[in-house]
């Protein structure tokens, strides 16, 4: 019967230490996942911010392009403008010229 008990006792501790060692190991998992789960949530909203940059910068570079092109534009519009006030003037040079020969 001690012989039995000391067995039965020696069988209890083996097993008490497994247990042990299962609910470590199990902590161990589970730490490892919450980690995960926050790495992985850490590079979502990292990744969420970067697209929210590359939109911003894409729409920048729109409007600056639409700017650049009015700019253009305007330019456009107002050598055209000093190009007829020349022609204008040189129309006016010649009627002048024209009146003062047949005078």
């Amino acid at each position: 019967s001690g012989q039995k008990s000391a067995a039965e006792l020696a069988r209890l501790q083996r097993r008490r230490k497994l247990v042990r060692r299962r609910e470590s190991r199990l902590k161990i998992q589970d730490e490892a996942e919450k980690e995960a789960t926050q790495l992985r949530q850490r590079n979502l909203k990292a990744n969420q911010e970067m697209d929210q940059l590359m939109k911003q910068k894409t729409q920048m570079k729109l409007e600056e392009e639409k700017r650049m092109a009015e700019d253009v534009t305007k330019l456009q519009l107002m050598t055209e403008a000093v190009d007829l006030q020349r022609l204008e003037h040189e129309l006016k040079l010649d009627e002048s010229l024209t009146q003062m020969r047949d005078d």
